[in-house]
């Protein structure tokens, strides 16, 4: 996902210490994700190649490998979001 994409981006430009904002990947209840569902069509009819991400709900165990990588490399991470699914990283206020 873009949230872990973005962690590992900031890691290889020499980030030691990363505080996530907005990451919170918990799923309400009959949604696919925690937004409204992508449009399979346009207002025009027109089909899109939008889909809703099935693999949303995996999201916070591939986080928990990212954790414990980036501790193995001495990478400080916590998480500031005011609500989260994530458990693998400390918690803090902003």
């Amino acid at each position: 996902n873009s949230g872990n994409m973005a962690i590992q981006y900031a890691v290889e430009k020499g980030a030691k210490r990363i505080a996530l904002l907005g990451f919170d990947q918990s799923i309400p209840a009959g949604k696919a994700h925690f937004h409204e569902d992508h449009p399979r069509r346009t207002a025009g009819g027109k089909r899109t190649n939008m889909s809703n991400a099935g693999g949303v709900k995996a999201w916070p165990r591939l986080m928990d490998k990212t954790a414990r990588d980036l501790e193995r490399r001495g990478v400080e991470v916590v998480n500031l979001s005011r609500q989260t699914a994530l458990e693998c990283f400390p918690r803090l206020t902003v």
